[in-house]
């Protein structure tokens, strides 16, 4: 499996991470916040799956635009899935003939721009050689992380969360996990806002890692608010957790 986190800022793109994007295989994106940015309209038409955590701007900004880039004649466009609440969202505040045309009942020919997906929590999908479990995690509105799984791992990705539970038993179940990408949002000096927004600081971040209770898995910090990227850094050194590491953008991981 190849998972590449994509950039989203045009100075230092490795390290400030506005938006949020994970290419898996080149095929399949799970979130959208800078995927119409990335690459070349050809590079981008090779997704053909987009799985949504969740609704909020910097998840799913581009989205618009990644469907306009790959507009074809001769096929269907994308699939899109997400939580119902996610498409609701979609319908209603973005492809609304006023944000955005509305992509969903506009048609080209016979063919449709994307086609929406509601998922069922824990139910899996399958998705270019992928398997591909939702699952409920805490945050402001409701989000999906997901086990993402192949003929050689699984992979947890966990959305915006702050903490929660149901991820950790499904991802212990796995005995062919490989790794986690765990959301990091706010210092520990910013914890009451992380608790209301539902993100997670290097405290609780380390506490969720205790909930996994593996060793032999790598974990992936992500998410960094870019103002406090700097003093994150600094507490989740601190804390010397064998194993993490914070996700560099761009970067291909082979898992």
């Amino acid at each position: 499996m190849k998972i590449v986190a994509l950039p989203s800022s045009a100075r230092d793109p490795a390290r400030l991470h506005y938006l949020t994007t994970f290419l898996v295989d080149g095929e399949v994106a799970i979130d959208a916040g800078c995927l119409g940015l990335h690459a070349t309209p050809a590079e981008q038409a090779r997704v053909r799956d987009v799985f949504l955590t969740h609704s909020h701007a910097d998840h799913t900004a581009a989205l618009p635009m990644f469907l306009e880039n790959v507009i074809e004649e001769g096929r269907d466009g994308p699939d899109v899935h997400g939580h119902e609440h996610t498409l609701a969202s979609l319908e209603g505040d973005v492809f609304n003939d006023r944000v955005w045309p509305d992509f969903v009942a506009v048609r080209l020919g016979e063919r449709r721009l994307l086609r929406l997906h509601r998922l069922e929590r824990e139910v899996a999908v399958t998705a270019r050689g992928l398997s591909l479990t939702p699952v409920e995690v805490s945050h402001a509105v409701p989000t999906f992380g997901y086990l993402v799984e192949d003929e050689s791992g699984s992979v947890a990705f966990s959305g915006d969360t702050g903490p929660t539970s149901r991820l950790w038993e499904l991802a212990r179940s796995r005995r062919n996990l490989r790794a986690v990408f765990l959301e990091l949002s706010f210092p520990d000096e910013r914890a009451e806002l992380a608790q209301r927004a539902g993100h997670l600081t290097p405290a609780s971040f380390a506490r969720e890692i205790g909930k996994l209770g593996r060793r032999d898995v790598a974990v992936f910090a992500f998410h960094l608010k870019p103002r406090w990227r700097e003093r994150i850094l600094e507490q989740l050194a601190a804390l010397k957790l064998g194993g993490v590491e914070v996700a560099e953008l761009g970067r291909e991981y082979r898992i």
